[in-house]
């Protein structure tokens, strides 16, 4: 018998996070493949979604144990015995906020000092390992919410690409096949 996700942590272990984890993986491996694509704008927006869920990601690896219900989201909320932060994570976030989420005046042109994919796979690399360190780590109340996600270490490009090309979304967000019937409302200017 399956059981219903209810209270926030149950909803986030069940929903949430694995959509986080998925889009993180799933950018990554569509930027790999439009990597010589000379669609700039598509290239742009999943290089900004893919460190928005790498901040997102680190956010909650690190964040401080709350009260598993409002406020942002901690592993530590979920976990058993005394769940430490990863500094190594902590690492990108300025560099997030420098050249993707804020805008800034000493935001850095298109140089070598930017973001790449270097930067993508080794931080991809880092939230892996905190995954699997989560996951040795859930609260056993909370592990019937949680699908155990495999790990996936030192893969190169190409095996990237094939692996999350087979894998399921954990979102419903995806499953929307086709464009949504919309009717134009004629009062609108």
């Amino acid at each position: 018998m399956s059981v219903s996700p209810r209270t926030p942590i149950e909803l986030l272990l069940a929903k949430h996070l694995p959509y986080e984890l998925d889009m993180l993986e799933h950018t990554l491996a569509r930027l790999l493949i439009l990597k010589n694509n000379n669609d700039v704008l598509l290239r742009n927006a999943l290089i900004e979604s893919f460190w928005t869920h790498v901040r997102n990601l680190a956010e909650f690896f690190n964040q401080p144990k709350g009260d598993g219900v409002t406020g942002i989201a901690s592993a530590q909320d979920m976990t058993k015995n005394d769940y430490p932060r990863n500094p190594e994570l902590e690492d990108f976030d300025e560099l997030i906020n420098q050249q993707i989420t804020h805008l800034r005046y000493d935001r850095p042109a298109f140089t070598d000092d930017q973001l790449d994919f270097n930067e993508m796979f080794l931080v991809r690399g880092r939230i892996e390992r905190q995954v699997e360190k989560f996951q040795n780590n859930i609260d056993g109340k909370y592990q019937k919410f949680w699908k155990t996600r495999p790990v996936r270490k030192d893969i190169d490009e190409q095996v990237w690409i094939s692996v999350v090309d087979a894998q399921p979304m954990a979102t419903n967000v995806f499953d929307v096949i086709g464009p949504a019937n919309v009717t134009p409302d004629p009062n609108r200017r």
